[in-house]
Parts: structure tokens; C-alpha cells; sequence
């Protein structure tokens, strides 16, 4: 519908009027207009927030088309994520935790003979949780480690963008990390005196395989 001046009246050099005018609009039309906007949504998200393509600088073609289609699916995640759980965590913290989960994983694990230069004499740990190629521990499948979603509250009881942290059940250091397998079969129970804290494996302690090899083996 628009709004256009024409000459309605009969009379000669009549002064035009504004007239309605109603086009019709196709089906195919009216559902993508009713939509794309959400295009341009999905480009500040990636473009604006996540910066991906700024962060990593390539002149190379092949370099900037799979880091931009990388850039559309971590955004793709961040809204399934938020639309099925209405979660407060901000795009930044989401993307955090995100890349910390996908940094280490067994999907790249490669044949050959363990390397225990890590390892302490006298226990064997679990294959999925030492990378054969350094010894280093490593989070693994099934039981695995994950950033607590929980946030820190403050004095009045609102939340914070601060995640919240524990004491490792292991070695007694402050992390942000629990075991997935604890956390999903205690604390809706036994509430955060359960959550089984243990820090990550970037932090070069063993904590998380001694852990698995005591509670998960």
C-alpha cells in the first residue's frame, strides 16, 4: 500500500490528490520481506560481536570464505542457543565457552603409541583423555569437562557476566570447569555443594583423568 498524488477530479487543471494505492504482493514476496530481516541481524552478530573476520587478517581467498562460513555457523549456534533456553549469558561469554569446548576434543586424535611424558608412574589413564601425540591431558567423550553456566551473584542477588567458581576436587585450585557426567546426575539433588569442580586440562594438571580414572573408569 502507497500513498501517490493523481489527478481524480474530471475537471480540467484539477488540483491531484493524495490517493491510495494497493498493489498486490505475491505469497513468495510477503514471506520474505516478513523475514530479511533477520539477514541483516545475522550480519551484526557476525560481523559486530563476534569480529572473527577482523580478528584472523588473510589475504587469502580460501582463508576468508571458510572463516566467514565458520563465523555464520558459531552464530547460527549462539541463536539456537538462546532461542531454546531464553538464557541471560551475553553473545561474548556464549562464544568463550564455545571455542573452549571445541579447542579440546578428540576428534582430531591420530593412531600411533601414547606418549606418557605427562603422566604419572604407576597410573594408567583412560586413552580419550591423553592426547597420544604430546601425553598432555585432554577432555574426552562421555564424562568430559564443560564451563558451569552458573553466574556469580552479587550482594543484592542479581546475577553478574561473571562466571562462577569453585575449588578443583583434585588439587584444591579455583576453576570454572566441572565434570559433565557429575553435574547432570548430583546437582539438581544436592545443589553446588555437589558440582564436582575440576580444572581444565590447559591448565597441564591431571586433574580431570585422575578424576574419570576414580569415579567414571
Amino acid at each position: 500500500m502507497r500513498y501517490r498524488w493523481r489527478e481524480v477530479s474530471q475537471v480540467q487543471n484539477a488540483d491531484p490528490e493524495r490517493v491510495e494505492l494497493v498493489v498486490a504482493q505475491p505469497e513468495a514476496c510477503e514471506i520474505y520481506y516478513a523475514t530479511c530481516g533477520l539477514i541483516d541481524q545475522h550480519n551484526r552478530h557476525r560481523q559486530d560481536t563476534l569480529q572473527l573476520e577482523r580478528k584472523i587478517e588473510t589475504k587469502d581467498w580460501a582463508v576468508r570464505v571458510g572463516t566467514s562460513l565458520l563465523a555464520m555457523m558459531v552464530v547460527d549456534t549462539w541463536l539456537v542457543y538462546n532461542g531454546a533456553t531464553d538464557t541471560t549469558e551475553s553473545q561474548q561469554d556464549f562464544y568463550t565457552s564455545l571455542s573452549e569446548e571445541l579447542i579440546d576434543n578428540i576428534y582430531d586424535q591420530v593412531g600411533g603409541n601414547s606418549v606418557a611424558r605427562m603422566q604419572p608412574e604407576g597410573v594408567n589413564h583412560s586413552p580419550d583423555l591423553v592426547d597420544r601425540r604430546t601425553g598432555a591431558g585432554r577432555s574426552g567423550i562421555m564424562a568430559h569437562l564443560t564451563p558451569t553456566k552458573k553466574k556469580r551473584k552479587t550482594k543484592e542477588g542479581g546475577l553478574t557476566n561473571h562466571s562462577l567458581q569453585g575449588r578443583c576436587r583434585m588439587c584444591g585450585y579455583k576453576t570454572r570447569h566441572v565434570c559433565s557426567q557429575c553435574n547432570d546426575e548430583y546437582e539438581e539433588q544436592e545443589g553446588l555443594s555437589a558440582i564436582q569442580w575440576i580444572c581444565h586440562t590447559e591448565t597441564q594438571r591431571m586433574c580431570f583423568p585422575e578424576h574419570v580414572a576414580e569415579h567414571h573408569s
